[in-house]
């Protein structure tokens, strides 16, 4: 994970980093042959990928039928099942990406997550799947069971408290006893569970830190007292964030059970402070449960409260931690002081600095219509889309036909997003209205708000339209 400006990327980025080098190699150590794809790390399609992952439509209805959201088990088994392995290159280098800015862009890529994961409890009983390979299907679909297990815990015990504490004791029960029945504790459970539980929290990270320190590349890190310092305040920040994740993958597990879809669009990577009305929208259901579980904890038990603490504090600091966390100027500040620095960022590596040499984003986020204009106008745009897709001719579609005149005519704006979708899925189509689009007439230009992309016209072009636009250096603002 890299490029990361707002506070919430650059933890990201920082776990990454340290942690996520130890957590790959164990993967791999137990994994071995019978690994599962990464994402996007997938991205030289070999031949047996061609021929063996095309990826079935699950039968029912969405969420856990239809399209398959989350691909990367799925692909892995299919390319297992066929004969060939799969191993995760924990230690290939090369691979990078940024990471969602704030944690409301975070929590809207796990809702799509976790109808995903759970649209593999169809696929548990295919024919042809290894043992290890079923138990990473589970272990996926526990990812997002598990929080709802925890919150069930801690609301059982939270009742189960408040019940013995207006409970009556009898010291004398009414059966024969020599002797009375005093009430009795375990403190040295309740002392274990916690050890362990700092265990499973803090070991991995204990364990990253030791390999950056002993391969001696903490001067990436700012050096080892600003390693160690940034180390800290990620585990409190995890603390803070750890309810907060509870909570809504509960309510993401639960509203996926009951039917609730979502769709599968383009991720934010790039934005700049979530609102305080954008966080209360999201995060005061969660403050309010927080306060009034807070307040019965308290009046129940104060001893039970502190170990309900950790929980019930990071509700209530969802709203400004939120805020907070997705600020550029918190994640600049904190680069600054040295805190969650990357290797990368001293030094980047050769895919990076030719990233650099890539065309800019656009100023502003770019919606649906402004995709699909890209698409059209651009012409390193419309190549890669046609190269990714299949470059073909055009289609025998009448619909197809009448929905690029029209769209060259009237703008992408006459166009319905089912209409914008079948000319993106037709390359040749597409290639004719960008041919249409650079040799039009003027009067059809401002019809298409791109004329910010003019600057990429074919010097060869000898008709007015967008190619006249680029060579005056005049056109329609967007």
């Amino acid at each position: 994970a890299v490029n990361g400006e707002t506070l919430l990327a650059r933890l990201q980025q920082f776990t990454n980093c340290v942690y996520g080098p130890v957590f790959a190699a164990g993967l791999n150590f137990w994994q071995l042959g019978d690994a599962h794809y990464w994402g996007h790390n997938c991205l030289i399609r070999i031949d047996p990928f061609m021929r063996h992952c095309a990826l079935p439509r699950l039968p029912g209805r969405p969420p856990l039928g239809g399209e398959i959201l989350s691909h990367d088990f799925v692909e892995a088994f299919l390319m297992r099942r066929a004969g060939w392995k799969v191993w995760l290159a924990y230690d290939l280098p090369g691979s990078y990406e940024q990471t969602p800015p704030t944690l409301i862009d975070e929590l809207a890529r796990d809702r799509r997550w976790c109808q995903g994961n759970l649209q593999h409890t169809r696929i548990l009983t295919a024919a042809g799947m290894v043992p290890f390979q079923r138990y990473l299907f589970v272990n996926g679909i526990m990812s997002y069971i598990t929080p709802a297990l925890w919150a069930a815990l801690l609301l059982l015990g939270s009742l189960e408290v408040f019940i013995q504490m207006r409970r009556v004791p009898v010291y004398f029960p009414a059966a024969a006893n020599l002797f009375p029945a005093w009430p009795v504790n375990h403190p040295d459970i309740a002392a274990r569970l916690l050890l362990g539980t700092c265990v499973v929290l803090f070991m991995p990270r204990i364990l990253g830190i030791a390999r950056v320190l002993l391969r001696q590349t903490q001067a990436g890190h700012g050096g080892a007292l600003r390693l160690a310092a940034s180390a800290f305040l990620e585990a409190l920040s995890s603390m803070i964030f750890a309810p907060i994740r509870m909570a809504f993958h509960t309510k993401f597990a639960v509203l996926t059970l009951m039917g609730r879809t979502v769709r599968w669009d383009a991720q934010r990577r790039d934005h700049d402070g979530t609102s305080f009305r954008e966080a209360l929208r999201m995060h005061g259901a969660g403050s309010l449960i927080g306060l009034a579980w807070g307040i019965f904890a308290y009046r129940s038990n104060a001893a039970y409260f502190l170990w309900l603490t950790p929980v019930i504090g990071g509700l209530l600091l969802s709203i400004p931690a939120s805020i907070f966390s997705s600020r550029r100027r918190s994640g600049q500040a904190a680069q600054r002081c040295g805190l969650f620095l990357i290797p990368e960022e001293r030094q980047p590596p050769r895919e990076l600095c030719w990233a650099a040499f890539l065309p800019p984003a656009p100023a502003r986020p770019i919606d649906q219509v402004e995709g699909f204009v890209r698409a059209a106008v651009d012409p390193r745009i419309n190549a890669l889309h046609a190269a990714v897709v299949g470059d073909r001719p055009p289609r025998p579609s009448a619909s197809a036909a009448r929905a690029a005149a029209r769209a060259l005519a009237e703008g992408p704006q006459s166009l319905s997003r089912q209409e914008k979708m079948q000319l993106l899925g037709d390359p040749g189509r597409l290639r004719e209205l960008h041919r249409g689009l650079w040799t039009a007439d003027e009067a059809l230009a401002p019809a298409w708000p791109l004329s910010a992309l003019a600057q990429n016209a074919p010097p060869s072009s000898a008709q007015p339209g967008l190619a006249s636009q680029a060579r005056s250096g005049t056109g329609v603002s967007g």
